[in-house]
């Protein structure tokens, strides 16, 4: 299958703003499974971009700009192949059949920061699920969480703390990320978020979440597996319809573009974003 990847992000500035080094973490993911066959990136001709990979061994390009602007445009075309992917042909090792997970001495020394709460989590639902097997746990939570909390489009701001989360019973993709690693972190496994593109092109319009946007969603870690992703918005794992752009520990690790201008002023801005990924004839 191959999928081309349209994306664009327009920042307008009411007055010329001096920019801080802008970081863009938009390449889809290559690995067994996904192939690059193209990638156009467009940024302004003065900018000076440096590749780099990052510490959580993303993909990114980092833009220096020499001269005050009141536009900055991005943009990048590519094409990428993939096949249909199974999310469940992997086979655990036995200690991770049950819950807690008994992960080892140097999984845990690696795990760390990914096992450890981020945000408080005190309210939580005792009967989320009483699987005590690893997928049917991961697949009711997702579930409970899909079937509980109202999907909404946010396109500007963070994420909204777990607790508050729960508590409006509503979400952007990126809240119900954050809240579902925290969950899955209380139950003593490794999660990390994960943000990028979702091919939405066999599903029915009323059923899309991610039209036009980035999608976020949670990568855990299961001896056996490795990291496997979780898509709570939708309550599956996740197969070639999800492209990973960016892994982290917090969603400042996974911002499609993050950088902010200098002045002594708030100047007025306003942003336009495109997103399409479509299917090609093979």
């Amino acid at each position: 299958m191959l999928l081309q990847i349209r994306y664009s992000a327009d920042y307008h500035y009411e007055e010329k703003v001096s920019l801080s080094p802008h970081t863009l973490r938009i390449f889809p993911r290559q690995d067994h499974f996904l192939r690059l066959l193209s990638r156009d990136l467009l940024v302004p001709p003065d900018a000076d971009c440096h590749f780099r990979r990052d510490l959580f061994g993303n993909d990114t390009a980092t833009l220096f700009f020499p001269c005050a602007t009141d536009l900055l445009s991005i943009q990048l075309e590519t094409v990428i192949e993939t096949p249909a992917i199974n999310p469940f042909h992997f086979l655990l090792e036995n200690r991770a059949l049950q819950l807690p997970i008994e992960y080892e001495p140097l999984e845990k020394q690696i795990l760390a920061p990914y096992l450890a709460p981020q945000f408080p989590l005190s309210n939580l639902p005792p009967l989320i699920s009483k699987q005590q097997s690893p997928i049917p746990f991961l697949l009711d939570t997702s579930s409970w969480l899909h079937d509980t909390i109202a999907y909404e489009a946010r396109q500007d701001g963070d994420p909204l703390p777990p607790e508050e989360t729960l508590r409006l019973r509503r979400g952007a993709c990126r809240d119900f990320a954050v809240l579902f690693a925290e969950i899955l972190r209380a139950k003593g496994l490794a999660a990390r978020l994960t943000s990028g593109y979702l091919w939405e092109g066999d599903s029915d319009d009323s059923s899309r979440v991610a039209d036009g946007a980035f999608h976020a969603w949670v990568e855990t870690y299961l001896p056996g597996a490795g990291w496997i992703g979780v898509d709570p918005t939708n309550a599956v794992l996740c197969d070639h319809h999800s492209i990973p752009a960016a892994s982290g520990l917090s969603h400042l690790h996974i911002a499609p573009v993050s950088g902010s201008y200098f002045g002594k002023k708030i100047v007025p801005s306003h942003l336009e974003t495109r997103l399409s990924v479509t299917c090609l004839p093979e």
